[in-house]
């Protein structure tokens, strides 16, 4: 059964997943293998942020800087360019396209909304790019809607040229210099790239060691090759506030 936007007619399903990340992804082919109906909806990216702002283009570009320390001429542009090729954006887009994700989805036989899904009831769920354009009815909903990255309230950040890791994957130009907050895997990762293509990168961390869940001789190699590779570590210290702009030639300052 079909359900047309704006219209009081509603779509009936064995699934409704909201959230069409890896998770949400891999539940709706294996209820389709099963021969169960399957509707899916996300508001931003089929595949989730692995394919599209995460692992794949950080590995892209981990790989592009490590040829460049290794010795080779390996331009930015090249790395952007190869980085670009792999999440699948056009040289004219901003975005990702996420097309591939989508077919492979509708293949398999599964409806698929773009929009945010929304439970409104017992086995009910509206989507739609604001939330209740189409109303679904669903014997299970599975809620897969992955994590969201969070900017920390450090006083006078929200002024400043803030990076989340979307930036950090998808940036096409070099920044002059860049501060990296928390030495977590994407920290440490995006850290080292950028390094590597000569850009002046510090990375802080509040706890005693980069890496923290993981074991502390791990920690110790990490800060050792990001250092090699240039990057300054600085550990035990934590960010109090910002001044945007009040740096040379603009840079934001970060006390």
């Amino acid at each position: 059964m079909t359900a047309r936007a704006g219209s009081d007619q509603v779509a009936s399903f064995d699934f409704a997943i909201i959230g069409a990340g890896p998770a949400g992804e891999a539940a709706a082919h294996k209820a389709r293998q099963r021969g169960a109906t399957v509707a899916i909806a996300d508001r931003l990216w089929f595949g989730g942020s692995c394919p599209h702002i995460g692992c794949i283009p950080s590995k892209s570009l981990l790989h592009g800087a490590a040829r460049r320390a290794c010795g080779e001429d390996y331009s930015w542009q090249r790395a952007s360019e190869r980085r670009d090729y792999m999440v699948n954006r056009p040289s004219n887009a901003d975005e990702p396209d996420d097309s591939s994700h989508v077919r492979s989805l509708e293949r398999a036989g599964a409806k698929v909304f773009r929009g945010t899904g929304r439970i409104v009831g017992r086995g009910r769920v509206e989507v739609g790019p604001d939330g209740g354009r189409e109303t679904l009815e669903a014997r299970n909903v599975v809620v897969a809607v992955g994590s969201q990255t969070k900017v920390p309230p450090i006083d006078g950040l929200s002024n400043a040229h803030v990076w989340t890791n979307r930036e950090a994957t998808l940036a096409r130009e070099l920044p002059r210099s860049l501060l990296v907050l928390g030495g977590g895997p994407t920290g440490c990762e995006m850290a080292q790239v950028y390094a590597r293509f000569g850009v002046p990168t510090t990375i802080v961390q509040s706890g005693p060691r980069l890496m923290p869940s993981d074991h502390p001789r791990n920690a110790q190699a990490v800060a050792a090759g990001l250092r090699e590779s240039g990057v300054d570590v600085r550990t035990g210290v934590r960010a109090l506030r910002a001044r945007a702009g009040e740096g040379p030639d603009g840079a934001d300052v970060v006390e």
